[in-house]
């Protein structure tokens, strides 16, 4: 029938002339009505309030399959919803649901609520200003492949919900979609696009899961963790227009594994507050900022990400900032590879910072962060640069190929540096400068065409028990003012010179076996004045050990042998003991 009798039977097909208002016939309908709604505008005098089970209305498509039945709100709207669901086995399905006028921004047009189960299937929502589908309650609803425009939050999973969200297209909102206070479930597959805010919003304690969606072009963050959620992120395609892909604040513990985030405003992952959670395999890339940023008390686990490309530094850490990052490969970023300064405390194990315009690792104010096991190669500048009164731990690195120095510690930089192996970078393989204090034991430090370790102004760090070998020029030279302690190391199968100490140059040169130099052994010029002590000087291609200019300093207790010139030549006004 036609809707104008009684409402008790199964099928009742719905003509938009019909004189009884389709809410009224909905809301007195038995359980199990099915309402087949014919094309055109269905006017609703009342909000259509489905407490019965099983209810089901079904609107009709054209033959191009776009949809054709409407239901419009003929009441004003801004304070009720169009939809209110609470009951068990509804479905709505191929309807154009409106809200018409210009709603309060938390009232919903469609509402699913309680323990209802309800299927929403291919409807068409427009929010005009307020929500556009809200689930709340203990719902557990499926919704698919929906469009929902024009809405301040075009989707809200609230309260206890666990829906099924799959296939949508939200789109031109203020927030596309938003996980709330304890809600689970999931939202796959979705496209969540141009909208002026956030694609999601994930805050309260919820633990939504989001999978497989394209989240484009809105001009806020592309997803928004906030609060104590712990949503969970994989395999969806964060990019466009965001200022940032995602931003992850206050006590937020997140999940994001393999999601890819490219072509931001601002920069692809923001760590901040006290936010923690687990980052895992992520390709961040072509961002106009710092591909990541993590401030202030962040602590995440940052393991296997891909930074890449990016207009600003590829992963950057400011304030108080923590964390374990490992297995990243943070690479041809325009900037820096990894940016620490402020008071980070955080561990880098087994990453690769390749290829970088700047500086591979930049390190500066108080920070005290620990490098071990990463392969930092091919920086522009220096593969680690250290300043200010950074002090890190920096162990068993590899550290090759820069167009500057390998490891750059100035400032009043100190730094524990052991076990690392430093090689054929373009200026130096170290260089000490400032007033740097740091230790440096047990690297293998070879192959650079602009020498060793190099260390300059007034740096008193110690040079122990490590290899520096078959670097061009020395492979080992104190200048300016330097003065270091350089005990038990083996310098040996230089282009160059073993030792040069020049200019105000000091400091104690204990238990060091030189060998095989193309010319001195040790070279001491300038108005320098080292300590040398029991150190071996062997097979030098020129004299063992060169004094010469104003220089002086105290020599005792050394072996010098096998040089092709004198073992000892002393030159100019030098006054050596």
């Amino acid at each position: 029938g036609h809707g104008s009798g009684s409402v008790a039977c199964s099928t009742v097909r719905v003509d938009p002339a019909e004189p009884t208002s389709l809410s009224t016939l909905v809301n007195q309908a038995a359980p199990g009505t099915h309402f087949v709604l014919a094309p055109g505008e269905h006017l609703l005098s009342s909000p259509i309030t489905v407490s019965q089970d099983n209810v089901r209305l079904t609107g009709e498509r054209h033959e191009d399959g776009t949809l054709s039945s409407k239901l419009i709100p003929s009441y004003m709207t801004t304070s009720k919803p169009t939809f209110h669901v609470t009951s068990m086995g509804v479905v709505l399905e191929d309807l154009i649901i409106e809200n018409t006028a210009e709603s309060e921004t938390s009232v919903a047009t469609l509402i699913i609520d309680g323990r209802s189960d309800a299927t929403v299937a291919g409807c068409y929502v427009f929010g005009c200003g307020g929500v556009g589908v809200r689930l709340q309650g203990e719902c557990t609803p499926f919704v698919s492949k929906c469009e929902i425009e024009r809405a301040t939050y075009g989707m809200i999973l609230a309260g206890e919900s666990k829906a099924a969200v799959e296939g949508c297209d939200i789109h031109d909102c203020g927030t596309a979609c938003k996980s709330d206070e304890h809600a689970k479930g999931h939202v796959h597959d979705c496209s969540l696009h141009d909208c002026s805010e956030a694609g999601v919003v994930a805050a309260g304690q919820s633990q939504t899961e989001y999978k497989r969606n394209i989240i484009k072009d809105t001009r806020g963050c592309g997803v928004l963790l906030r609060e104590k959620t712990q949503a969970r992120f994989e395999n969806n395609r964060v990019s466009g227009l965001h200022v940032n892909g995602f931003q992850a604040g206050d006590d937020s513990d997140a999940f994001l594994l393999r999601n890819r985030t490219e072509g931001c405003e601002g920069s692809g992952i923001v760590i901040y507050d006290r936010a923690t959670g687990s980052f895992f395999s992520n390709e961040i890339e072509r961002t106009k900022l710092a591909g990541v940023g993590i401030r202030d008390n962040a602590e995440p686990i940052f393991n296997c990400n891909t930074i890449k490309n990016c207009s600003g530094s590829g992963l950057v850490l400011t304030g108080e900032a923590r964390g374990v990052y490992s297995g990243n490969i943070i690479s041809n970023n325009v900037c820096t590879g990894i940016g620490l300064t402020g008071d980070v405390h955080a561990l880098f194990d087994g990453n690769t910072v390749s290829h970088n315009a700047a500086y591979g690792v930049w390190l500066q104010d108080r920070v005290r962060s620990t490098f071990q096991d990463n392969v930092i190669e091919g920086s522009g500048m220096s593969g680690m640069s250290v300043n200010q009164d950074a002090d890190p731990v920096v162990h068993r690195n590899t550290i090759r190929d820069g167009q500057s120095h390998g490891i750059l510690v100035h400032g009043a930089a100190k730094g524990l540096f052991t076990n690392n192996n430093i090689s054929s970078n373009k200026s130096s393989n170290v260089l000490l400068t400032g007033t740097s204090s740091g230790s440096f034991e047990r690297n293998t430090v070879w192959g650079s065409p602009g020498g060793g370790v190099l260390i300059r102004e007034k740096s008193t760090c110690s040079i122990v028990a490590n290899t520096i070998e078959r670097n061009a020029r020395a492979n080992l030279a104190v200048l300016d003012e330097g003065s270091p302690l350089v005990l038990r190391n083996v310098i040996q199968d230089g282009d160059g010179r073993g030792i040069v100490v020049t200019g105000n140059g000091a400091g104690e040169f204990t238990e060091n076996y030189l060998s095989s130099h193309a010319l001195a052994g040790v070279y001491v010029g300038g108005d320098s004045a080292p300590w040398m002590y029991y150190n071996v000087i062997a097979s030098s291609g020129a004299s063992g050990l060169v004094v010469e200019d104003a220089a002086k300093g105290k020599f005792s207790h050394n072996s010098i042998c096998g040089s092709s010139c004198a073992a000892v030549a002393l030159q100019g006004t030098s006054q050596p003991e």
